[in-house]
């Protein structure tokens, strides 16, 4: 199955940002546990350019703590740590409603 496509707005014009077919099973499954116990789960998007498009390649779930319509990163200095190593850039964030 070909990753999806989402069109953004950028000084250019319009970007294409092409999203893993599975994010959101990935992400849904990796917050399951917390979405059980009513506790909110974030994640940072994170990926590149490639030519004209934005590739979302990685999900980063942060240290967090949360309730039933809220959470908050720990130590999200480590998320820089790791985006920076891996030559990422922030596209957005996903969090279960």
């Amino acid at each position: 199955m070909a990753p999806s496509k989402v069109q953004f707005e950028k000084d250019r014009g319009l970007c294409l940002v092409v999203l893993p077919h599975d994010l959101c099973d990935k992400f849904l499954t990796a917050a399951k546990m917390n979405t059980e116990k009513k506790i909110e789960t974030c994640s940072v998007l994170c990926g590149a350019l490639v030519g004209e498009e934005y590739h979302i390649t990685h999900i980063l779930i942060p240290v967090q703590e949360g309730g039933p319509d809220f959470c908050w990163a720990k130590h999200e200095e480590d998320l820089f740590f790791i985006q920076e190593g891996l030559g990422l850039l922030t596209s957005g964030w996903i969090h279960p409603t």
